[in-house]
């Protein structure tokens, strides 16, 4: 299971002495791609389009009604529409795993848990895979128990197969999804999580997806709480410890610690961490992030804190560098600005993308919480001018989208004709997108036409559109799909995911239901009607991945080279 490629951006490969490395993880686009969707709040933008019917609207809407959520889809038209034609496709071998993970998010259908627990029993490991997943995007008490029957059974063996450690690695992120999503269920999850962890003889990929799980399931009491910060603690602390279940410890931690009493004892000790030398890359990674979450300036942590990571950002270890940055950017206030800034001006070229991205994302939890820190626009703003490095106009673009500053556009819009290359040039017109104004949606909607042989840049101009509140947009990219050839519309078919609304439903349908297409086509199909009709305000993968230490995750979660990760599934 996993997508189609890579996701909008993908850096170059490392090379070495003629030899190709494979991607550099350590590079600022990767953090973006995961940790994107709630900056970019697509689900809420689609929702404040103008209210539009038309087409196949008409027959299923009472005279005058408008389309429920302006711009969504109702779920009567969903039910009526997109579950059936799913529900008739899922059997099919092209596109069983694309329908079930779309079911799931729209979350309609016929007895659909039980349909999903069935295919926990097929013979193809990625149509289990994706019923594993589906059901905990379902999110609904019912799919607690074959989860947890998929996640005990035989996590100890001695002989165990790749594909059933992969499996199960599933089945604990996936009872994670319900826990965090059902209420009750969630003093059960986290006991069932917690025996994961400490149960004798678990491959540590398990236990491990399973520690990624405990810390995104909101603890329903205080004992609870302390019962899972206990045990991670014991984990993290533990000498012998495996050092991939040590590495995410920090950050469940984080998460199940805040507004607790204990959270200031832990930033001491994340803090120590970071300034030991002879600390696991991998854990002073986590540590890092972690101090980001659990910190902010009216912590009596605050400059002490602000202090390691300023020494971090200093690092000979690039990864280190890179997540100070995001975590000073993360706790905020006036100390980490000027840090980040200075960064910004005096760093090498490798520190100056992460150092802008940290300042976006400090400029972005100020204007969303109201905190008077002056933002930093203008060294932002004149790196812009000065740099011709695509990925440092990328990344500076992106945090002055962040952080707001509509002043920008006019330098924004010079800097998507002034990059060439498709994956920085289609980050420019995101900041573009994210920093907001009405004078430059033209020019996106002339890119979107543009761009169909270059799905990154195709992506985010379309997405770009759709920041803008430009009300062509989509009915550009169904021209772009009528001029398509079958055999290369699934990246405009993938677009038509991420910012197509009710008008693209029918057109959908139809290539889904099609059965003379390529299956690649008619898969990417099934996944934008679930990306269109998936009910939560942000996509699964969101829920779990964001603001983790992905350069530590178990083999088989993220592959950017080969897009088959769990993390890569649509």
């Amino acid at each position: 299971m996993g997508g189609a490629g890579n996701g909008p951006f993908a850096p170059g490969p490392l090379r070495g002495i003629g030899i190709d490395l494979g991607p550099d993880l350590n590079a600022w686009e990767f953090w973006w791609e995961i940790n994107q969707d709630r900056f970019l709040d697509l689900r809420n933008r689609r929702r404040d389009a103008p209210p539009v019917v038309t087409g196949s609207d008409e027959f299923l809407l009472r005279e005058g009604e408008v389309r429920s959520a302006r711009g969504i889809p109702s779920r009567k038209r969903l039910r009526a529409e997109v579950v059936p034609a799913l529900l008739a496709c899922a059997a099919d071998p092209e596109t069983a795993e694309a329908c079930l993970l779309a079911l799931a998010k729209i979350g309609e259908g016929p007895g659909l848990c039980e349909r999903l627990e069935e295919r926990l029993a097929d013979r193809r490991l990625a149509v289990r895979e994706a019923a594993a997943l589906g059901l905990g995007i379902l999110g609904s008490a019912e799919a607690l128990p074959p989860l947890r029957d998929l996640l005990v059974r035989d996590a100890g063996g001695r002989a165990q197969r790749e594909a059933s450690v992969r499996l199960q690695v599933v089945a604990a992120l996936a009872l994670g999804l319900v826990g965090r999503a059902c209420e009750t269920t969630r003093a059960e999850v986290h006991a069932i999580l917690r025996r994961t962890v400490e149960a004798p003889g678990v491959r540590r990929e398990i236990r491990a997806a399973a520690i990624l799980a405990l810390g995104i399931v909101p603890p329903p009491d205080g004992q609870t709480r302390a019962l899972s910060l206990g045990l991670l603690q014991r984990r993290w602390e533990h000498p012998r410890e495996d050092l991939l279940v040590r590495a995410h410890a920090p950050l469940a931690i984080a998460r199940l610690a805040v507004g607790d009493p204990l959270a200031e004892g832990f930033v001491r000790g994340f803090r120590a961490v970071v300034g030991k030398k002879s600390t696991e890359r991998e854990v002073r990674q986590s540590c890092i992030l972690a101090l980001g979450l659990l910190v902010s300036p009216a912590s009596p942590e605050y400059a002490s804190t602000v202090d390691v990571l300023s020494d971090a950002l200093r690092s000979s270890e690039s990864s280190s560098r890179g997540f100070a940055a995001i975590a000073l950017g993360e706790i905020g206030g006036e100390r980490a600005r000027l840090r980040l800034e200075r960064a910004l001006q005096a760093s090498r070229t490798l520190v100056r993308p992460w150092a802008a991205l940290g300042l976006g994302v400090l400029g972005h939890g100020s204007r969303r919480s109201g905190a008077s820190v002056e933002t930093s626009v203008e060294a932002l703003r004149e790196v812009l001018r000065r740099s011709r490095a695509p990925s440092t106009v990328a990344a500076v673009s992106v945090a002055l989208g962040l952080a707001g500053d509509q002043g920008a556009s006019t330098l924004l819009l010079d800097a998507t004709r002034r990059i060439a290359e498709e994956g920085p040039r289609g980050l420019v017109c995101l900041g573009l997108g994210l920093a907001g104004g009405k004078a430059p949606r033209a020019e996106m909607t002339a890119l979107v036409r543009e761009s169909s042989r270059q799905p990154g840049l195709l992506r985010n101009a379309a997405i770009a559109s759709l920041l803008l509140g430009d009300p062509a947009g989509v009915p550009e990219i169904l021209g772009l799909l009528q001029r398509s050839p079958a055999a290369a519309d699934a990246p405009v078919l993938d677009t038509l995911g991420y910012v197509g609304d009710g008008e693209a439903i029918r057109p959908l349908v139809l290539r889904l239901l099609d059965r003379s297409l390529p299956g690649i086509s008619r898969r990417a199909a099934a996944t934008a009607l679930g990306r269109i009709g998936d009910r939560r305000p942000l996509p699964w993968r969101a829920e779990i991945a964001a603001d983790q230490n992905y350069l530590a995750f178990p083999a088989g979660l993220f592959d950017p080279t080969g897009g088959t990760g769990l993390f890569d599934s649509p």
